[in-house]
């Protein structure tokens, strides 16, 4: 049989049925071409319920009017609940019943599976959190055919939640792995500077060069080195960059020196609103050129976004693109817009104010706790050893005089005595409190000396009070102390 090197090594992918297919941008693709989902069996497209069920699903959570982005989240979502129901129905029958899911031990062996598989434990997290959201949505709307009841899809619901508590304690270990395995790959200050440098100087060339040759090659070319500018500076998310429009760069909010552009779509606006990205004069010109060129440009008279391609889609690729820049610039290592923002998050965490940073971290659309826990990384090795110089430091300083800590000496004056030594004309109710309190304190000899000295308080008491009112409150007094008392060594 003959066949091209290139088919043989090539793995299946899967077919999803009723326009579930991912497109060549989604999340879900590095999964479906996989050499480990080999070992994974199929989704059982034969069963016309579960495909119903299924597009059902994905209109559910794509909406009345789904962003590419939602809609490649959404793709990676079904393909990752349909693994797992493939999984469950293998070997089963009556698929259309839906009674093959009523198996937890099933459930626990395929979270087993997937880490077999050598997924990662955030990624497992991920097929989780995808399969709860799809058990919730069945068990509010069941298909006609299931025969599972409400207490069977109760249980079903209440084992998934379990095993993401579970997932809770590997997934933090391993983000705290990997932002331990950052910590040696800081892109220094230097590095930053001398990119936005070295893509200050090119650009304008490129533009030139643009203007000459409308190649794709070129295009491309621009977006890096634009890219790059941009990331060095405010450390935005690639998203930003990719869903930035012309019409948002052309409505630019223009100030005596400087252009504001607004970006409504990214991944945190609904927290932050929209980002922002502040250009000079001389950097909105870059914008205003490569505009001006755009009709001549493959794809320019139909786009929407300012990093167009051939497509209306956004630009899946300006990562690669970046990264071209980065290494024709001369610098070190093939970073990616995330090594940008965890360095420039890290950087003003080290050396910016507590407001500064704040600001910063704003303008990059995610709050310091965030910068802390996924860009900031931890201390180097210089760093932890002044923390350490600190701790000795503390230990060698001399005891404080007055320590809160310690307990009180108790001293050789009766209680009798320490309750005398308050004013002569102290209000009988805070006496009386003073009484109480004492009374489920001390033992029965200091109660004695309790009850001499409300004797004593009586004479001086009539004088601020009626008699009445102290009457009441010595008897209530007395009731107290006739009461059997807990004894309490002190």
């Amino acid at each position: 049989m003959k066949c091209c090197p290139l088919q043989s090594s090539k793995p299946p992918t899967l077919t999803l049925p009723l326009s579930v297919t991912p497109s060549p941008s989604s999340p879900a693709v590095g999964h479906l071409q996989s050499p480990r989902s080999k070992s994974l069996p199929q989704f059982p497209d034969h069963v016309a319920v579960l495909n119903h069920l299924m597009e059902q699903y994905r209109r559910h959570q794509e909406g009345p009017d789904p962003t590419p982005k939602l809609r490649d989240n959404v793709t990676s979502n079904v393909y990752r609940v349909k693994k797992f129901i493939a999984y469950m129905a293998k070997g089963g029958g009556k698929l259309q019943t839906l009674e093959f899911l009523d198996d937890t031990d099933r459930m626990r062996r395929w979270v087993k599976t997937l880490r077999v598989m050598a997924i990662k434990e955030t990624t497992i997290n991920h097929y989780l959190k995808n399969v709860a959201q799809f058990l919730d949505y069945m068990a509010a709307t069941p298909p006609p055919t299931c025969r599972l009841s409400k207490r069977v899809l109760l249980a079903i619901r209440r084992e998934v939640r379990m095993m993401l508590r579970c997932m809770k304690c590997p997934v933090t270990l391993h983000q705290m792995a990997v932002k331990r395995a950052k910590d040696g790959q800081l892109i220094s200050k230097a590095l930053l500077e001398k990119c936005r440098e070295e893509a200050k100087r090119n650009i304008p060339k490129i533009l030139d060069e643009l203007g000459q040759d409308k190649a794709q090659k070129m295009q491309f070319r621009l977006y890096g080195y634009v890219t790059a500018f941009l990331a060095s500076i405010y450390g935005h998310r690639c998203g930003v960059f990719q869903n930035m429009t012309i019409d948002e760069v052309r409505n630019a909010v223009k100030t005596s020196s400087t252009y504001l552009i607004h970006v409504n779509m990214h991944k945190t606006n609904q927290a932050f609103g929209p980002a922002q990205i502040a250009l000079s004069t001389e950097e909105y010109k870059w914008f205003e050129r490569f505009l001006g060129m755009k009709d001549k440009l493959v794809g320019g008279t139909a786009a929407k976004y300012i990093f167009f391609t051939s497509t209306p889609n956004p630009c899946k690729n300006l990562n690669n693109y970046f990264q071209a820049a980065w290494a024709e610039m001369g610098l070190p290592r093939s970073p990616t817009f995330t090594d940008l923002r965890s360095a420039i998050a890290t950087h003003a965490r080290n050396n910016g104010s507590v407001e500064d940073r704040t600001k910063m971290s704003r303008f990059m659309c995610h709050d310091t706790r965030t910068a802390d826990k996924f860009y900031a990384c931890n201390l180097s090795s210089k760093e932890a050893w002044e923390h350490r110089q600190l701790f000795e430091k503390v230990l060698e300083w001399p005891d404080n005089v007055v320590n809160v800590c310690k307990r009180p000496q108790q001293h050789s004056h009766s209680a009798q005595q320490r309750v005398m030594c308050l004013h002569p004309h102290l209000c009988f109710s805070t006496a009386c409190d003073v009484g109480l309190s004492l009374i489920f304190t001390f033992d029965l000899c200091t109660i004695q000396h309790v009850c001499g000295f409300c004797m004593y308080l009586s004479h001086s008491a009539l004088c601020y009070m009626k008699w009445g009112v102290f009457s009441s409150s010595l008897v209530s007094l007395y009731i107290v102390w006739c009461r059997p008392k807990p004894h309490f060594d002190l």
